[in-house]
């Protein structure tokens, strides 16, 4: 699960928090123990598609994928 988080001073130490939706969906409780990977964060925005129109690009990167991957490898 991907979460952008902004990282906050509080004494001598920087901390993130975790959403309180990715708390519940993961089942996570205070006192556990977490695996987190830090990385430089890059701002993507990606339209939200109907149903509808999910399903006309989900069939055509089905369609194309092949030469896509072709075409990355060369």
């Amino acid at each position: 699960m991907l979460t952008y988080q902004t990282v906050r001073k509080v004494g001598n130490s920087y901390m993130v928090t975790i959403p309180r939706e990715v708390v519940d969906k993961l089942d996570l409780a205070a006192g556990q123990t977490v695996a987190v990977q830090i990385q430089r964060a890059r701002v993507e925005m990606w339209p939200e598609l109907s149903p509808e129109a999910e399903s006309v690009v989900d069939a055509a990167i089905e369609d194309i994928g092949p030469a896509l991957h072709y075409l990355g490898e060369n």
